[in-house]
């Protein structure tokens, strides 16, 4: 698990909304246990995720975007030797 900036962004937008992670998680089209992946950083969400996401927030698409691509990249400098 990985406390990534869109780990932490997509936790507060969904405090902030007041959602569970069930309701963010049946309106994206997904379970609520793969939805809880992308708020640990088990898993990063797909850009079709991400821009399901940024409607049901009603931010922009490429701020979600960008914070996935800094997420990759923190969990890349991890493994480097």
């Amino acid at each position: 698990m990985s406390d990534t900036p869109l780990t932490k962004q997509l936790r507060m937008l969904r405090k902030r909304h007041n959602y569970t992670q069930k309701k963010v998680s049946d309106y994206i089209g997904t379970t609520r246990a793969n939805y809880s992946h992308y708020e640990t950083g088990i898993t990063i969400p797909s850009n079709d995720i991400l821009n399901k996401l940024s409607i049901l927030y009603n931010v922009p698409l490429m701020n979600l975007i960008k914070l996935s691509a800094l997420s990759k990249k923190e969990e890349l400098e991890k493994i480097k030797p």
